[in-house]
């Protein structure tokens, strides 16, 4: 039998080789990362989904659709942030205009990158608040939440939960929501070492990174109402100015992409199309509320959405302890960052709870930039565990960060990132062909339906033929990448040429082979076709009477593969054929 100094004595070795390998904090997050990509995978095998092709909240198609004109050499309608095309630019180089094609790219660009970024960037949040076990806690939580959500909603809630968000929040689309995310989740680490050490370096990576988010999506700069409130109350007043000077490149980036790409800043434009075309995009803030387009709160909405919540989900008191109690054990530790924590979250759920709604289940989308805030404010209950929150922190203190011989090469990255966005927007020609449109529901009576409100690409590698065949015209095409799912086709047809309708009072003028488009900023088109049936087959006949007449095939697609539902991704030029 060996004695205790005999065991100590054989196992030392073996604790001197497994020591190095058990690095703190990588290694447990590192086995987190890959438990991560292995529950996404499970997920995406398990969702409906077609091929690649998961289901998408509706804006991947203005997203797309501009990285291909920026991937042109252009400027595109600036209905979305400039960041995402301009990252995504480079995939469309490959993929071509159709957004399944370029899906792959995008989804192992966030899975891959993006997933384990904001994993280590909640651990550094969470890490700052209460120490290294509330960040181990919380990346633990962004890990498993939302795999483990599931059963806390009512049976008839499932599909829309399961099939619908979860895709969305784990980065299986080609929306701006999850990058949005994480990015923000960067950012507020950043914010929270500016919070603790006041650094100017902090200051700029945190300026930087916000920049980056706001960029993306401007409507992350409800972002910023947890930091004014955290500033202040921690004194950092030199660190407030340089992060403010850190995010102004930003703001001036997304102001000419804005004011080159639609003719105008939309806050400011008393165009009703304008004014729409950013409305998506643009927060509700007092600058935003400028003539009162986008600052108009709903309570009757607010309180439908809050009831709706409660009808699907197990225990809505819940959900309103959590953020609330988050905000004192996160007090106990600094009352700023319970500021800053508190100011992120109610930002958002103030002004997107009237934007979205649950029975849709947008309203979990709209919310993802503000989820790691919740899930942050969750995990910092632990600080309210009497005679343990309060020594967390002081048992196991944050790292301090990375070391100064990062913090310039970090520096410089983000600089490049910042400074290339504005020198695009500044040297790029503005878009003149109409090689992406907006699509956009129009209703006037009398007139022809239009296709729904995206954005789609042309696609130049569509050739449509038709012929006409006696009164009928026979219609073909070829050629387009369909991606990586299962596609299928609209036929629209228009007459050639069709003046402006008097009832229509709007900036559209004659509509040229099906198109009305705008002649302020990038164009803004609304198709003016008849959608004439989906098919599958690569051929049509029609018979649309005498006239001169244009056809275009659109392609479409969607995660269930129906062909009586589906967002067209791109469209074909059009072929004009005479019927006398």
């Amino acid at each position: 039998m060996l004695d205790a100094t005999a065991v100590r004595v054989r196992t030392g070795p073996l604790l001197a080789r497994v020591r190095p390998f058990w690095i703190e904090p990588w290694t447990p997050l590192g086995l987190l990362a890959l438990l991560q990509w292995a529950l996404v995978l499970g997920l995406a095998l398990r969702v409906e989904r077609n091929g690649w092709l998961f289901y998408q909240g509706g804006d991947q198609t203005f997203l797309y659709s501009s990285a291909v004109v920026v991937g042109h050499g252009h400027l595109p309608e600036a209905s979305v942030g400039y960041l995402w095309p301009i990252v995504l630019a480079p995939i469309t180089w490959v993929a071509g205009p159709n957004f399944i094609a370029g899906l792959p790219g995008i989804l192992l660009l966030q899975v891959l990158v993006l997933l384990p970024l904001g994993l280590l960037a909640i651990y550094g949040a969470a890490s700052r608040i209460g120490g290294r076990l509330v960040g181990y806690l919380a990346a633990v939580v962004w890990v498993l939440a939302p795999h483990l959500t599931t059963s806390l909603f009512v049976a008839r809630y499932h599909e829309k939960w399961f099939d619908l968000t979860l895709p969305q929040t784990l980065g299986l689309t080609g929306m701006g929501d999850f990058p949005s995310m994480v990015l923000l989740t960067v950012a507020a680490y950043f914010v929270l070492r500016l919070l603790d050490e006041g650094s100017d370096v902090d200051a700029v990576l945190a300026g930087v990174v916000t920049g980056l988010a706001i960029g993306l999506k401007p409507a992350n700069a409800l972002f910023l109402g947890g930091v004014i409130l955290a500033l202040p109350l921690a004194r950092r007043w030199r660190g407030g100015l340089v992060y403010g000077l850190a995010l102004a490149p930003a703001f001036l980036t997304l102001a000419l992409w804005k004011y080159r790409g639609l003719g105008a800043l939309p806050i400011f434009s008393a165009s009703p199309a304008i004014r729409e075309a950013a409305a998506a995009t643009l927060p509700t803030m007092p600058l935003a509320g400028i003539g009162g387009h986008y600052a108009n709160f709903d309570w009757h909405r607010y309180r439908e959405t809050i009831d709706s919540l409660r009808e699907v989900f197990w225990s809505r008191r819940l959900l309103e302890f959590i953020p609330l109690a988050g905000l004192i054990g996160a007090a106990r530790a600094s009352w700023a960052k319970a500021a800053f924590l508190g100011g992120w979250f109610f930002a958002f759920f103030v002004v997107k709870t009237t934007r979205g709604t649950i029975d849709a289940a947008d309203w979990w989308r709209l919310m993802t930039p503000s989820w790691p805030a919740f899930l942050l404010l969750m995990c910092s209950l632990a600080l309210l565990v009497p005679g343990v929150g309060g020594k967390l922190r002081e048992r196991r203190p944050p790292e301090p960060g990375p070391a100064r011989r990062w913090s310039r090469p970090l520096l410089v990255v983000l600089g490049v990132l910042t400074v290339v966005p504005l020198l695009l927007v500044v040297a790029l020609p503005v878009q003149r062909a109409e090689t992406a449109a907006r699509i956009e529901a129009v209703d006037i009576p009398g007139q022809p339906p239009a296709t729904p409100d995206l954005m789609d690409s042309l696609d130049p590698s569509i050739e449509l033929e038709a012929v006409r065949r006696g009164d009928r015209v026979v219609l073909r095409w070829h050629g387009g990448d369909p991606g990586r799912a299962a596609v299928f086709y609209h036929v629209l047809r228009a007459r050639t040429v069709e003046p402006r309708p008097p009832a229509f009072s709007g900036i559209y003028g004659t509509a040229v082979d099906g198109l009305r488009c705008t002649s302020s900023g990038a164009p803004h088109c609304a198709t003016w076709m008849t959608d004439l049936g989906s098919t599958r087959e690569q051929a049509f006949v029609d018979k649309p009477g005498p006239g001169k007449w244009s056809y275009r095939v659109e392609v479409a697609g969607n995660f269930k593969d129906d062909l009586a539902g589906g967002d067209p991704l791109t469209y074909s030029k059009a072929a004009r054929v005479t019927v006398p």
